[in-house]
């Protein structure tokens, strides 16, 4: 991963002015230099924290928040920018008091997305681990002032710290609690089948007596329905025979009905045209009577012939009109009589077809329930419809599947702590340090132009030789020692870059109890691999060193706050 970028203001001994450092893409050899509590540390520590949100202070402790911002403003705010091993850029702003966090991928707003992601996710991101970062951008060489002396537990526990591979143990520990895990799952799981079992065996023989009971009663019922349903299908038969004849006779009746009203009618019609008649005939045997005309005045002369004409007339009329009334009460108390037996019929037709329509709803009835527990009959035989029986099972198939899968996930576990355990691991972890290193303790021995030849063992054993003399730490002096130490540590730092992506590392107070000869050795070194790995190395040192290896110069100095100023040489 790749440092662009950082800006800041007002962290511990920083004031309210902007700082604000790029960092060189292609690498470079930078003195950070100034007095003792100028600040110089608090450079590594903001870029530990505007990436981390968390830095670790003096004896590996984590500093707390309030110790983070300058005691005077009582405030923080700064960014970085860097690209992750995702070719994404990442840019985190943040702020304390008020507390505030901004990340932009690829110059998007990802904080809400961030939150949300597990630490794994999270790392991914960032690019790199807390630990990890914090083991190699603050690179501490006293690690190796003593490296020799050390034991050999001492010396694996300063290279695991390195290169981590004090995580071997930490996945051991994992892969134990992981173990742990899948025995007690397995164990609980297999617990849960058994009783599962149980209750479904239960549950089943429970249904099956239920379900011959059920089957029982049902079939008396579908019975006494069937029976039911054939007595009320004789019933309607009747009924309906019965609606059939009544039907037919009320319409008979109507019939009749209709045919005496139309004689009715017509001996009514006669009666009024011989009433017509008459009372014509008798208003012309008036108008003779009378002996005079209305209209002419003209004497009428009634003659006896004519009156007894007049009389015979009158006197057939009286008789035909009393015989039709005769006739006509006899019809119309016919027909009074027919609509009365015709209304009757009419009732008798209603009362039936009630009873028919009762009679049919019940038939229906039977029907409908013959069908239900018909269907009944059909459910008690299928189990598998039982909910209790399908969640069951259910669950018995989900229990089964886990039980594999986590015997599959201990089994694995099982092969992975066999693994780490080997010590074909260890002998090939030992061997891919040792080569390239004792490759670069050569290197660097003729630079520094010891007169002894150095190299470790499997063991990370020093093992100093004299033309063909192996010597022991007690046979070389102190002077002599620190020096085989240094090229060691330089040795490691050059295995760790080839590891490591980082760009940039501190390297603080390095030149300690070093002659100066010594120390324009080792910054050539620097410089070499600050090119070689385009890293932006910062050596930290409380005085001047010779300027011309270092590609910049970032003074601090402190007067109320502490201020950079950066000079490129």
């Amino acid at each position: 991963m790749k440092y662009f970028d950082i800006s800041f203001r007002n962290f511990r001994s920083f004031g309210n002015k902007l700082q604000k450092i790029e960092f060189n893409t292609n690498g470079s050899l930078n003195l950070l230099t100034g007095k003792n509590g100028s600040g110089k540390t608090n450079f590594r520590l903001v870029v530990e924290f505007l990436h981390h949100s968390l830095c670790i202070g003096k004896h590996g402790k984590k500093l707390p928040i309030k110790k983070l911002v300058n005691k005077y403003n009582n405030t923080f705010s700064g960014g970085i920018r860097f690209l992750n091993d995702f070719n994404q850029l990442i840019h985190i702003k943040k702020s304390l008091n008020p507390n505030n966090i901004q990340i932009l991928l690829n110059e998007n707003d990802y904080t809400e997305i961030f939150k949300k992601l597990n630490p794994d996710e999270k790392i991914k991101i960032l690019g790199i681990n807390h630990e990890t970062y914090n083991t190699f951008v603050g690179l501490n060489f006293e690690n190796f002032n003593n490296f020799i002396s050390l034991s050999k537990e001492s010396k694996e526990n300063v290279i695991n710290k390195l290169f981590n591979y004090n995580k071997v143990n930490d996945y051991i520990s994992v892969v134990d609690e992981n173990i742990k895990y899948y025995n007690n799952q397995i164990k609980n799981i297999n617990k849960l089948l058994v009783d599962n079992k149980e209750n479904l065996k239960n549950i089943q023989s429970s249904l099956n007596n239920k379900k011959v009971k059920n089957t029982e009663e049902l079939n008396i019922k579908l019975e006494e329905y069937k029976n039911k349903f054939n007595t009320n299908k004789t019933i309607y038969t009747e009924k309906l025979e019965q609606l059939k004849k009544i039907e037919e006779q009320h319409i008979n009746t109507k019939k009749l009905v209709y045919e005496k009203n139309l004689k009715h009618i017509e001996l009514k019609n006669n009666i009024n045209l011989l009433e017509k008649e008459k009372s014509k005939i008798l208003n012309e045997y008036n108008l003779h009577k009378t002996g005079k005309c209305p209209t002419c005045n003209n004497q009428l002369i009634l003659l006896e012939t004519h009156e007894k004409e007049y009389n015979d007339k009158i006197l057939e009329c009286t008789e035909k009109i009393d015989s039709l009334k005769i006739e006509y009460t006899n019809i119309k108390k016919e027909y009074d009589d027919l609509v009365v037996e015709c209304d009757n019929v009419y009732k008798s037709l209603n009362k039936i077809n009630t009873e028919y329509l009762e009679c049919k709803n019940l038939l229906s009835n039977c029907k409908n329930s013959y069908e239900e527990i018909k269907n009944k009959l059909e459910e008690v035989d299928d189990n598998s419809e039982n909910d209790i029986i399908v969640e069951l099972n259910k669950k018995i198939s989900t229990y089964s599947s886990k039980v594999l899968e986590f015997e599959e996930a201990l089994d694995s576990n099982k092969k992975l702590k066999d693994i780490l355990c080997s010590d074909d691991l260890k002998k090939k972890t030992i061997n891919s340090i040792i080569k390239p290193l004792n490759t670069y303790i050569s290197e660097y021995s003729k630079k520094f132009n010891i007169g002894y030849n150095l190299r470790l063992d499997k063991d990370y054993n020093a093992i100093i030789k004299d033309n063909r003399n192996e010597l022991d730490e007690n046979d070389i002096s102190s002077g002599e020692e620190r020096q085989a130490n240094l090229i060691i540590a330089l040795s490691y730092l050059n295995l760790l870059l080839e590891f490591k992506t980082i760009n940039i590392m501190f390297l603080d107070e390095i030149f300690t109890n070093i002659d100066v000869e010594k120390i324009e050795v080792i910054l050539s070194i620097l410089k070499e691999l600050s090119i070689k790995y385009k890293i932006n190395m910062f050596v930290v040192h409380h005085s001047e060193l010779n300027l011309k290896h270092f590609d910049y110069v970032y003074r601090v100095e402190k007067k109320t706050f502490s201020d950079f100023s950066i000079e490129k040489l």
